[in-house]
């Protein structure tokens, strides 16, 4: 039998020893640290705001991205441009616009006005997205220093989506805005596209909206043309136009104009030299006219069609901000005779100038100045034209049938006025001669009121008020009674034109045209106007009555409107208290009216 291995006894151990066995044995406690706390909870809190800034800044960038124009309505947007009126050559007669702008292709504006843009604005635009990080954080910190916002940096492409889309209200929001914009923009256009749209759209001061009306306004010519010294002037002031103004802060150009050559130069786009020549070259800028002649060669004339015919039926947008085309009937040359002529008159006045067959308006002056007076007494003042108005009532019994050489009474005459009082009117001739029996002829060469009074009691006034109507008098004041042989009605001067006309026309009436074309900024025919002929008076009843008028300048009152070599008809007029005069008459192709009189009728 195998023997057992003897257990060794265990040595008794105390109390103590097992104890701090035990306590060898059991896990450490860690000892409480508050500052490590404190940073774990700051660490917490930071991920917390962190967090609720990013969520916030989220929100708000979608709340403010969504309020912005949409791809669509960026490429849709289109810039106020000036409408222009045109005289029957083609010459520029006045530009309409809220801000005068003449949009050009980048093709057609000069390198050396690109080069100086972006020397000044933007030199890396062909390389950022649209907005440079290292350049707005340079301005913040900037506006920061200075406890207000002062430095903007942002690109061409910011200040294009500002200039098109936001307020110039400065502000760190609107400058998000600038970017979300400039964004989209980049993706939607290319650079040399958004560089056409900035150099369009910008303000370089004195009303010059646009490089190519900048151009025309400080040097006269187009932005094509401009060279490097003119360039670097033109891309100075798109800072601060008024402050770089050449025109009214020469020195301050000047200083401005360095900066940009030198930008020039530091950028390796032109030489020392060639800066310097610029610097130094003699700048010839253009002489800035009177502002109305500058954009309105034809003041009265234009407010008429403006407010009777553009205003009216396309609105104030589309006129001032669309960019129309507007062909007119003026002639520009004739127009400026016209506003000679006015000059020699002492009074106030109107000329108007029209070609009979068409009704087309050449030339219409309105008054002495229109800056001082917008009053257009050509289409508005309704004056009495006196013995200018015998020629229709001549017409009238001409056309019913009577002969110039016909003879009626000239002698004194009295008629008893209606009424309770009893009383009479006796219409005399201006120099209170008589002469018995006269032919029509005579009557109407020697102006006679008499034969004039005569001739209506024996046709009638209603047959005198329609053929007035027919010839074109469209006034309301045409009384039905003896006193319109002496020409009590009250009409304008456009109207009186276009009654002689009948007689140049050969009895056919035309309505006033001032209008031959309305093109949109396209170049789509909106509208065309065409003359309207309508029979107002026999071809023979109009030669003849013209035949009269022909005696009338050659011998009778009209002398002084005599033409040499051409056949001159015509018709003088005088009021009884001599406040207004009047020439009414014309030549071959050709019928003008002349009034001189004061507004207030003295």
């Amino acid at each position: 039998m195998s023997e057992r291995p003897e257990r060794k006894p265990k040595a008794p151990s105390s109390g103590k020893n097992e104890a701090r066995s035990r306590e060898a044995g059991a896990p450490k406690k860690k000892k409480f640290s508050l500052f490590k706390f404190i940073f774990q909870l700051l660490f917490i809190l930071l991920i917390l705001v962190g967090a609720a800034i990013s969520v916030f800044a989220a929100f708000y960038l979608r709340e403010v991205s969504q309020a912005l124009p949409t791809a669509t309505e960026i490429m849709a947007y289109r810039s106020s441009v000036a409408s222009v009126i045109y005289d029957r050559n083609g010459e520029t007669v006045a530009r309409l616009f809220t801000e005068n702008r003449q949009p050009v292709e980048l093709r057609n504006i000069s390198p050396w006005v690109v080069q100086s843009t972006l020397a000044a604005e933007d030199s890396s635009f062909y390389q950022h997205g649209g907005f440079r990080l290292l350049s707005i954080a340079r301005a913040f910190i900037e506006n920061i220093s200075n406890r207000g916002i002062r430095q903007g940096g942002s690109t061409i492409t910011q200040q294009l989506a500002r200039n098109l889309f936001l307020s110039q209200e400065r502000k760190f929001d609107r400058k998000i805005k600038e970017i979300i914009l400039a964004i989209r923009m980049e993706q939607i256009f290319t650079k040399d596209r958004i560089m056409e749209m900035y150099l369009n759209t910008i303000y370089f001061g004195h009303g010059a909206w646009g490089v190519d009306t900048a151009a025309k306004t400080y040097f006269g010519k187009t932005a094509a043309e401009l060279t490097l010294p003119e360039a670097s002037i033109i891309a100075g002031l798109i800072a601060a136009p008024g402050r770089y103004s050449p025109l009214s802060n020469f020195e301050n150009a000047k200083s401005r104009q360095r900066y940009v050559l030198d930008r020039l130069v530091t950028l390796g786009w032109i030489s020392d030299e060639q800066r310097n020549e610029a610097y130094n070259a003699e700048l010839v800028f253009r002489h800035t006219p009177n502002r109305v002649q500058e954009y309105n060669r034809a003041p009265y004339f234009v407010s008429h069609i403006l407010f009777n015919d553009l205003l009216p039926k396309y609105g104030p947008d589309l006129v001032y901000s669309g960019g129309m085309e507007i062909y007119t009937t003026l002639d520009l040359k004739m127009q400026e005779a016209a506003e000679n002529a006015m000059k020699g008159l002492k009074s106030q006045g109107a000329i108007v100038g029209m070609d009979p067959e068409t009704g087309e308006v050449l030339a219409l002056v309105g008054g002495h100045d229109f800056a001082k007076s917008k009053f257009n007494r050509a289409t508005q003042a309704f004056r009495q034209p006196g013995s200018g108005f015998k020629p229709v009532v001549y017409a009238t019994a001409i056309d019913s049938g009577l002969l110039p050489t016909d003879h009626f009474l000239d002698m004194k005459i009295e008629y008893a006025k209606k009424g309770p009082k009893q009383t009479t009117w006796a219409p005399g001739n201006y120099d209170g001669k008589y002469n018995g029996e006269v032919t029509l002829q005579y009557a109407l060469i020697r102006s006679l009121n008499t034969v004039a009074v005569r001739l209506i009691d024996y046709l009638g006034a209603d047959p005198v008020v329609a053929m007035a109507r027919r010839m074109g008098v469209v006034s309301q004041h045409l009384p039905a009674d003896l006193s319109l042989a002496l020409g009590t009605a009250s009409v304008t001067p456009l109207e009186m034109a276009a009654v002689f006309s009948v007689f140049a026309n050969n009895g056919k009436a035309v309505d006033p045209l001032m209008i031959r074309e309305v093109r949109s900024s396209n170049g789509d025919i909106l509208e065309t106007r065409r003359p309207y002929a309508r029979e107002a008076l026999s071809v023979e009843a109009a030669v003849t009555v013209r035949s009269m008028l022909l005696d009338a300048v050659r011998a009778g009152t009209g002398r002084k409107a005599l033409i040499p070599d051409r056949e001159t008809f015509g018709k003088t007029g005088t009021t009884n208290d001599f406040t207004d005069a009047w020439f009414l008459g014309g030549v071959p192709g050709l019928v003008a009216v002349v009034y001189a009189g004061n507004d207030d009728h003295t």
